[in-house]
């Protein structure tokens, strides 16, 4: 993400040698060269290579490369010239998450090694495309002005606030959104893809939450202090956690039951526990089966749904601690910790659907599926992090956490039906981030631990406000279909790895993703999120792409 370039070198040697009467021919090629070079920094869907603060080194040098060529006549159009970095713009709009009421500001999101931020990048980038793409500019304007700089200006360019909606970008994930522009705005941006791998986290498909115009579950925005790029510490699966009951003394330096001998040295009072966590294989080639891929993608009205996969093959152990025993990542940049290759790899499917109401403040809410076909040797676990004040179990298998600015959250596990669920806390405070004083950021963990060999997860997260109605919620047709109910309306919800044909009462539903509404007025809405068919009552639907129907 530092890049030095011989082929920047020679733009820059013949941009100096203007009147030289070579230079004409010098700039042409520098122009294609560099062209090549920015757009590999990029995917061809504007996925970054760096994550979203470090991509600023690969913003800031594909900005003065462009500005260069345009002043020197090599380019005229940056978008026809630059097409991965023009989607890339696209990318620093799409990204920005609603006002958080922690800091009066749309941050850019800090997802891998990131923390809270202005978008700067957006107000480097906009003159860019001042010329071939306006608009854009004039989003990427606002982007920076919604992003904390206030004084944000560029000559020719007048912000302009776009209309947001949920899109993917393969090579990164999802952004998801429901009431753009509002006070209740909600976004859930989820991670799943593997173009971005510079400055990352081992954090595929986690979610970043803002809910009715409130964050709700956060990735942590600590970048290096302290630094915690563990799956644990995302909202994710992890596996075989091996947790001691009561602190273990470490045993000594180079002792052999210290978990450090022959490993880079930490210092330590207590032994850390572990957890296994998935890398590329030996190779270092196969990132996919770290950090997945999504696999389909819909947005409609009444919800919107991403599936994500990865292969799970490799793994390594590493070491950790909570919150008030020291570092949650206690190791070196570059320590190898024991491999383990499995007799039986295995797929990962993690899908997506995020119910949206009609209106920003009503009940919208997530429901997210993982299965693990062929599983035969791991004990994996449900990570589920939360900004929150309390977390307990209300009822068996319902657990609440109390959030911290006004919306509670609604965790109902419905698969595996029994197992322990696990409670933890972890927060940092940041000191080099916008405003100062630090924030100190506060998070609770509810995990649900399956059994070893478990085949995956089923849980709706439904955030509320204290004097709105709970939900009830239910696990039909082998988990397969979800059934939530409240006093007016009924939703029911299909999630399945494979296609599959669920029914309940007025309701059949046929194919992988699906969502059927009905309210005690009798109105109701059938919306398919794949292919497949939808039914209730006396509406219907069939369709091999993403459709809805109401009445």
């Amino acid at each position: 993400n530092m890049p030095v370039s011989v082929a920047r070198g020679r733009m820059d040697a013949a941009a100096a040698l203007a009147d030289h009467p070579m230079a004409g021919t010098w700039l042409a090629t520098s122009a294609k060269v560099m062209g090549y070079v920015i757009n590999a920094s990029f995917g061809e869907d504007g996925s970054p290579q760096s994550n979203p603060h470090y991509m600023g080194l690969l913003t800031d040098a594909a900005v003065s490369t462009a500005r260069l060529l345009r002043d020197r006549g090599a380019v005229r159009d940056e978008k026809a010239a630059f097409p991965h970095f023009h989607k890339a713009a696209r990318f620093l709009v799409d990204m920005v998450t609603p006002r958080d009421v922690r800091l009066g500001i749309r941050l850019v999101p800090p997802v891998g090694d990131g923390y809270w931020e202005h978008h700067r990048n957006a107000l480097t980038v906009a003159p860019v495309f001042r010329q071939s793409d306006p608009e854009l500019a004039a989003h990427l304007l606002w982007a920076a002005r919604a992003g904390g700089i206030q004084d944000a200006a560029v000559d020719g360019i007048e912000p302009r606030m776009p209309g947001l909606e949920s899109v993917v970008y393969p090579g990164w994930g999802a952004f998801l959104r429901h009431g753009f522009g509002t006070e209740a705005e909600s976004y859930v941006g989820i991670r799943f893809g593997d173009f971005t791998l510079d400055h990352t986290h081992n954090d595929a498909g986690s979610i970043n939450w803002y809910a009715r115009g409130v964050p709700l579950a956060m990735d942590f925005a600590t970048m290096y202090t302290p630094h915690t790029p563990g799956a644990w510490l995302h909202s994710t699966l992890t596996y075989d956690h091996q947790e001691h009951a009561a602190p273990v003394k470490c045993p000594g330096r180079e002792h052999p039951g210290c978990f450090y001998t022959g490993r880079s040295w930490h210092p330590h009072e207590f032994e850390p526990h572990s957890v296994l966590e998935p890398i590329p294989d030996r190779a270092g080639t196969r990132f996919t089966e770290v950090h997945g891929r999504i696999t389909s993608f819909a947005s409609q009205p009444a919800a919107d749904y991403v599936r994500g996969e990865a292969n799970r093959r490799w793994f390594e152990r590493k070491p950790y601690f909570w919150r008030h025993e020291g570092s949650p990542s206690p190791w070196g940049q570059f320590s190898e910790w024991d491999k383990t290759e499995l007799k039986h790899p295995f797929p990962w499917v993690r899908q997506f659907a995020f119910v949206k109401d009609s209106r920003p403040d009503g009940p919208s809410y997530l429901v997210i599926a993982d299965d693990l076909p062929g599983n035969r040797e791991l004990a994996p676990a449900f990570n589920f992090w939360c900004l929150a004040r309390e977390v307990k179990e209300v009822s068996p298998r319902h657990v609440r956490f109390t959030g911290q600015h006004g919306l509670d959250c609604e965790m109902i596990a419905l698969a595996p039906a029994t197992g322990r669920i696990q409670f933890g806390e972890w927060g940092h405070r940041q000191n080099f981030l916008v405003g100062d004083p630090g924030m100190e950021e506060n998070q609770k963990l509810a995990r649900i631990h399956g059994p070893r060999g478990g085949q995956g997860f089923l849980a709706v997260l439904y955030p509320r406000k204290p004097d709105e109605p709970e939900p009830r919620v239910e696990s039909l047709a082998d988990g397969r279909l979800v059934k939530l109910s409240l006093p007016d309306q009924t939703h029911w919800v299909l999630l399945s790895r494979e296609p599959a044909d669920v029914s309940d009462g007025p309701v059949r539903l046929s194919g992988t993703a699906a969502l059927a509404k009905r309210w005690q007025d009798g109105r109701v809405n059938v919306t398919l999120l794949a292919p497949g068919r939808a039914e209730c009552g006396p509406v219907s639907l069939e369709s091999r792409t993403p459709a809805t129907r109401e009445q």
